[in-house]
């Protein structure tokens, strides 16, 4: 059992053994209070009674270590957080009390609890948080690890990468691809984006993401009509004596018939990287991807429906047409004056519209 006794339990563990990135990942979309709450110490945990804890975990070697505080509402969130993260890679003695002490702490506390933890939790009241390491059944744990599942869902499906089967791992997601999704290639990133859109309307969570909704929104198989459009906003970024990266810019449009959508979103994302371009990316430049894939078939058409436009936030609205236009956007013949817009403010009202 050594490596239970080691074994990373709650925040207190992943801070003091240096996975800052792993509790980053962890607490994020959790309450702001959760969040922003003073984590206590070694010593200010040693001086707590073990009532405050979910688990006791006691080896002859080490004597009763407390794991999973539950004396007030934000530590029994972030407690909560990290047990259902670890619960498939802990044996079903300690996942059964610390559940058990942590849905009861939840339920005072006014917080829902995670399924994993109710389905593995065996009363409505606390329970004696110690188990005894010694005691725990190393066959049935070793059963447990050999036939724990690998994740079958995934962003990025090819590769493996970036599990989707928990409403957590989704969230997680959401959050890494509204800080990286300019790290990946073009045709990868709608994927991603597609993938994690599809888990959270399979499981009913919230899509949060504006980016990844609009990555989302993208066909891989049709180019964008406005390409070349978007080729003279990026010119417009470059100095008076940046020549050659001009040139580079108009071959690009001259052979974008010849090319497919994928292949045209890479070559903009070789030349956005060779102008130096790139770092404007979601920042006055669309990204290769937005540039280059056409919207799904379901924006194009007939447009939106009058009691869409109606809809929409004048606050929204006036950021993409001005106050002028509002007006006339949401007046009966809406419809009509949506379809004389140019291209790239449709497309702005459509991105408005998911």
């Amino acid at each position: 059992m050594n490596k239970l006794a080691s074994f990373n339990y709650d925040l207190n563990d992943y801070i003091m053994s240096g996975e800052l990135s792993k509790v980053a990942s962890l607490i994020r979309g959790l309450s702001k209070e959760a969040q922003s709450i003073d984590v206590p110490n070694f010593d200010e945990v040693q001086d707590r009674p073990e009532s405050d804890f979910a688990l006791i975990t006691y080896h002859p070697k080490q004597g009763g270590i407390k794991k999973y505080a539950k004396w007030n509402k934000e530590l029994t969130e972030l407690s909560i957080a990290f047990l259902e993260n670890n619960i498939t890679d802990l044996p079903d003695e300690i996942v059964k009390v610390a559940s058990t002490n942590l849905c009861t702490a939840a339920n005072e506390y006014g917080l829902e609890a995670p399924k994993l933890l109710k389905e593995a939790s065996t009363s409505e009241a606390y329970i004696d948080p110690t188990v005894d390491l010694t005691q725990v059944d190393d066959y049935a744990f070793m059963q447990k690890i050999a036939t724990k599942e690998t994740p079958t869902e995934y962003a990025l499906p090819e590769e493996s990468k970036y599990p989707i089967e928990t409403p957590r791992q989704i969230d997680e997601a959401q959050h890494y691809f509204d800080k990286f999704a300019h790290d990946f290639y073009p045709p990868q990133a709608v994927t991603y984006a597609k993938r994690v859109k599809e888990a959270c309307l399979k499981n009913n969570i919230e899509v949060k993401s504006s980016l990844l909704q609009k990555f989302a929104s993208l066909d891989t198989s049709s180019q964008n009509e406005d390409f070349s459009l978007f080729i003279e906003s990026r010119k417009s970024y470059l100095n008076k004596d940046q020549k050659e990266d001009r040139e580079l810019y108009d071959d690009l449009v001259k052979t974008a018939e010849t090319l497919s959508p994928s292949k045209l979103a890479l070559l903009t994302e070789k030349v956005d990287k060779t102008t130096g371009l790139d770092r404007f990316w979601g920042n006055g430049v669309e990204n290769p991807a937005l540039a280059s894939f056409a919207k799904e078939a379901e924006m194009k058409g007939t447009g939106p429906s009058l009691e869409q436009l109606k809809g929409l936030s004048n606050a929204d609205l006036t950021a993409v047409v001005g106050n002028e236009a509002i007006k006339d956007l949401k007046g009966p013949e809406g419809v009509q004056v949506y379809h004389t817009l140019p291209s790239p403010i449709k497309k702005e009202i459509d991105t408005l519209l998911l």
